[in-house]
């Protein structure tokens, strides 16, 4: 089975308990482990999980055209997985990442506000997020309205590094369209994960 089919399939299935997914990844390797290993372990017996286990090939479609808009998924154990993230006792077992994930290994700063920000206020956050980019600090953003755009529409300007979460299953998701569609057209380094 494909690699990067199987984890999508686990990220399918566990969610929302990557956590431990991750503890499960810790001692048994996606690639070594056979996905039907995996349903011993899901916390409920729910069907779709369940299903998603035992008919991977039913995510065939959605990883194609998620590929295709430059996702990957890295599991716990992948050497592309970063490691500060690892360290975490409650790491993401899976991760859907889209750009460079040597971005979150650095000094990162998260730039979180108001949606409906004022003028002051995201013109703070603009300058804020350019000096600290400047610095060395990739500028971590929920591509959010107000604060959040604010800092990324700054570090993008400049091609600097940013990190933002995003939902690849939904990557049109009206209040964020505009900034997700800056993100994915601009060349500079970015992660945008899950």
């Amino acid at each position: 089975m494909d690699a990067q089919l199987k984890r999508l399939v686990l990220c399918a299935a566990f969610s929302p308990y990557s956590a431990l997914l991750g503890r499960i990844l810790r001692e048994h390797s996606p690639d070594d482990t056979p996905l039907d290993h995996f349903r011993s372990w899901l916390p409920n017996k729910n069907r779709l999980p369940d299903r998603r286990l035992r008919h991977p090939e039913d995510l065939h479609g959605p990883l194609t055209a998620l590929s295709g808009l430059g996702w990957r998924w890295l599991a716990l154990g992948d050497d592309d997985y970063p490691p500060l993230l690892a360290d975490l006792p409650d790491a993401p077992g899976v991760l859907a990442v889209r750009g460079d994930p040597a971005v979150i290994s650095g000094p990162q700063l998260a730039m979180v506000g108001a949606r409906a920000a004022s003028a002051d206020g995201t013109d703070n956050a603009f300058r804020f997020a350019r000096s600290l980019a400047a610095a060395g600090f990739a500028i971590t953003s929920g591509l959010a309205l107000g604060v959040d755009a604010a800092a990324v529409i700054s570090v993008k300007s400049d091609g600097f590094s940013e990190i933002s979460g995003s939902d690849p299953k939904n990557p049109k998701n009206p209040p964020k369209r505009p900034l997700f569609q800056q993100a994915r057209h601009q060349k500079t380094p970015a992660l945008q994960m899950a």
